[in-house]
């Protein structure tokens, strides 16, 4: 049995020879609203495979991903198959797998892990620029990492003194 892990892919087989799908790449990460694609092929195996994508905790339990829904493709040529991901939701996170049949037997590739993170834009709070906005969220993050909780009142006063001394414009 071989099993081999590369930075980019992995690839699962059984004894020398038999066949075994590589997908790539095995771990992927994307915000919300944007395409992803993963690709798989056949290695040792016949040369036009049928080729299902599965999602799920792993092989056994995984379900097949349906491309009817407007923003799932399925694609093959002779170099292997791709699943494209339009329009990407937190939904679409998960452990994806490329499986073909051989033999009456269903061979599954390693899979690729999917995250996918929610798009968060800065918004404009009570007209303050987006220099302030963001130099509050670091100060906020710093603040809640060392005493694992912030009050409104601690956030209110950093807006006073920025705008006692000013340095809102400075910014």
């Amino acid at each position: 049995i071989i099993q081999c892990t590369f930075p980019n892919f992995l690839c699962l087989s059984g004894a020398v020879g038999s066949p075994f799908l590589v997908q790539m790449p095995s771990t992927l990460k994307v915000t919300t609203g944007e395409t992803f694609s993963l690709n798989c092929s056949l290695r040792n195996g016949r040369l036009d495979p049928d080729y299902l994508w599965y999602r799920g905790f792993n092989r056994s339990t995984a379900s097949v991903v349906p491309s009817r829904s407007g923003r799932v493709f399925y694609s093959t040529d002779e170099n292997g198959a791709s699943l494209t991901v339009t329009g990407s939701r937190r939904a679409d996170s998960g452990q994806y797998f490329c499986a073909v049949s051989h033999n009456g037997e269903k061979i599954f590739s390693n899979g690729t892990q999917v995250y996918v993170k929610a798009f968060t834009k800065i918004p404009a709070v009570l007209g303050l620029p987006s220099s302030v906005l963001i130099l509050f969220t670091n100060i906020i993050h710093g603040l809640h990492y060392r005493s694992r909780s912030i009050s409104g009142k601690i956030l209110f006063k950093m807006l006073n003194t920025f705008t006692k001394f000013n340095l809102i414009n400075k910014l």
